[in-house]
């Protein structure tokens, strides 16, 4: 198995040593292949495990340039900014509900304000 520590990867057989009272980064490989429709239950396995050990975060790369990964969130959070979203459902998406209304025009399109000067 591989995991990657500070940037740099390595195998878990022989570990780096950390530095105990550093915020340390380490990210563990769960799987590599080739997405294809062959693959495709393995690829879903590779993705529940890596949701369960991480509690919700997984990094998906290429292998080939792996500063072009995306990292992702079950957890209906983005990881990087910390923006959390409510439970996405139907309500949300309608301007009649008060759920999915703009908070500024309260979903009628237009701010109605008093112009102080009239």
């Amino acid at each position: 198995m591989t995991a990657r520590t500070n940037g740099q990867t390595h195998e878990l057989a022989s570990p780096p040593k950390l530095d105990r009272y550093k915020k340390q980064t380490i990210e563990l490989f769960v799987d590599k292949l080739k997405v294809s429709t062959d693959e495709k239950q393995r690829l879903t396995d590779s993705i529940e495990i890596a949701l369960k050990e991480s509690r919700g975060l997984v990094r998906v790369e290429p292998a080939n340039e792996p500063s072009a990964g995306s990292l992702h969130s079950e957890h209906h959070a983005c990881p990087k900014c910390g923006l959390s979203l409510p439970e996405i459902e139907p309500r949300l998406f309608s301007f009649n509900s008060p759920y999915g209304a703009c908070a500024t025009c309260d979903g009628l399109g237009v701010k109605v304000s008093v112009d102080e000067e009239k």
